[in-house]
């Protein structure tokens, strides 16, 4: 059930396409908060929180994953408590929407959060990749925008009012206990 704190974080390089899929969702769903971001590290720079910024050379997101340091933009920050999808492109510059994905859901405090892919590639091996990551959901970004709208009406309806999902990863291994 949604709330007035339910965030959509939208992770796309492509600003048309952000837009168009932010004033979709805030027609259908004005009272939640959404968050755009044009890329991979500015969106885990969003979700974790953290300040350390690393040296040009450092190591991928995945290998500091296990040592938990990020860095922070010099922006707002996320409730992951609030944040109920993302909605997120794989193919940008810098760090890909594979490497965020991959990120997340290996990380125990974000693995529970839904991450619903939505990229203009309907290449099998991008495909199998995000499901192999543990990607939610994949949808091909249609190419009419009437179409567009439908699908992400459609994507906002199930993920915030028919989905039900746990407040976060403590919960969901609570209940296993």
């Amino acid at each position: 059930m949604n709330s007035v704190h339910d965030t959509i974080l939208i992770v796309d390089d492509d600003s048309a396409d952000a837009e168009f899929t932010r004033r979709t969702i805030k027609e259908k769903a004005p009272h939640v908060q959404l968050i755009v971001t044009k890329n991979g590290e500015e969106a885990l720079n969003l979700i974790f929180q953290k300040s350390e910024i690393p040296a040009a050379d450092s190591p991928s997101l995945t290998q500091r994953n296990g040592s938990g340091h990020f860095w922070t933009p010099k922006h707002d920050t996320i409730d992951q408590g609030s944040l109920r999808i993302i909605l997120l492109d794989l193919h940008m510059p810098g760090t890909d929407g594979f490497e965020v994905l991959r990120v997340l859901k290996s990380n125990h405090t974000t693995q529970h959060l839904p991450v619903i892919i939505l990229s203009s590639s309907r290449e099998l091996k991008d495909i199998e990749q995000c499901y192999a990551l543990g990607a939610n959901s994949y949808i091909v970004k249609p190419i009419s925008a009437e179409q567009y709208e439908h699908t992400i009406e459609k994507v906002t309806e199930y993920w915030l009012n028919v989905n039900e999902q746990a407040t976060s990863s403590m919960d969901i291994h609570a209940a296993h206990n």
